[in-house]
């Protein structure tokens, strides 16, 4: 991309790994919250190094993964992407998945990717438990927000 683009931009190719790397070939493991659900750090670092792998096999420098809400509501339509429920737990499993992305070295090796931590912080307390439904903010959070956006 270097040579044939017209200012010599290089291209940052990313994909996403919520299970194993999204592109076509590679390997798909259980969705996140099997993975969380074994509570094994070591077999879940073992995924993810596999998907690293697979990764930078086919170009893939970035990767948006892992998801690191918490399930909160059963009726959410995005509860398979995240790890659990409980707090603890989604932090050991994250940064086991962190571990087998980036590597547990200071700069990534020719087998890791870098790791773009996701949240879906807004969408989770939608109402009814729908993915593209209103949230509901408090009174008092939406005064801060309008005064906010105001003053810039």
């Amino acid at each position: 991309m270097i040579e044939r683009s017209r200012l010599g931009i290089p291209v940052l190719i990313f994909s996403e790994a919520l299970h194993g790397l999204m592109q076509q070939g590679a390997t798909s493991f259980p969705q996140a919250i099997a993975l969380g659900s074994t509570w094994d750090t070591t077999l879940v670092e073992q995924v993810f190094t596999a998907a690293a792998q697979e990764g930078r096999s086919q170009g893939t420098r970035q990767v948006l993964s892992p998801v690191l809400d918490l399930a909160r509501d059963p009726r959410w339509e995005e509860p398979r992407n995240v790890i659990a429920k409980i707090r603890t737990l989604v932090s050991r499993i994250g940064m086991a998945a962190v571990f087998g992305l980036q590597g547990r070295e200071k700069m990534l090796g020719d087998d890791h990717v870098a790791v773009t931590l996701k949240t879906l912080r807004r969408s989770r307390s939608a109402r009814r438990g729908k993915n593209i439904a209103p949230v509901d903010i408090p009174k008092e959070r939406s005064a801060k927000l309008t005064s906010t956006r105001s003053r810039s």
